[in-house]
């Protein structure tokens, strides 16, 4: 794949590797539009190698122009042959967030700024599925959850809360 015009600053990509693993991450422009050529660019360099691979992808729950959607992402990467934690297959919930967050009146840019009572309805609320952990289908994944609380629940599972705002 091109990355000369992939939107890409120094330091936004890491690949290490020995004989048997790759490992990379990778923090993905605004719109995530660099996600699918990195993520090509790095399978290019993998082989028969096992590749873990972990990115703010930065993809979105809605589809819209210059805007990469979680989904489309999820089948791009199943038809290259990998899985992530969203599962082995095309389709996956593109309301399971990684990110929901919103400015405060403290911060700069006022005309971003959320109340409190806006959190689920602004357009500046940034609540999307951005975040993969990809991986080779030779590898398993065994369980996957989400935790916004650093707290368990009795039957030991994380908690996860979905009105509670995190990065």
């Amino acid at each position: 794949s091109e990355l000369k015009d992939a939107p890409v600053a120094a330091g936004d990509l890491l690949v290490v590797q020995n004989d048997d693993y790759v490992l990379a991450s990778f923090h993905g422009d605004t719109n995530g539009l660099a996600t699918i050529p990195i993520t090509d660019a790095v399978l290019g360099k993998v082989g028969d190698k096992t590749l873990i691979f972990g990115l703010d992808a930065n993809t979105y729950e809605a589809k819209r122009d210059g805007y990469q959607n979680a989904e489309e992402y999820q089948a791009h990467i199943i038809e290259k042959g990998l899985a992530s934690q969203r599962g082995a297959t095309a389709e996956m919930d593109p309301k399971l967030y990684t990110t929901f967050n919103a400015r405060t009146y403290l911060q700069p840019q006022l005309n971003k700024a959320v109340a409190f009572d806006e959190r689920f309805t602004n357009v500046n609320v940034d609540r999307n599925p951005k975040d993969f952990v990809l991986f080779s289908t030779s590898l398993e994944l065994v369980s996957m959850d989400r935790d916004n609380t650093a707290k368990t629940s009795s039957s030991g599972k994380p908690k996860y809360d979905d009105e509670k705002m995190f990065p």
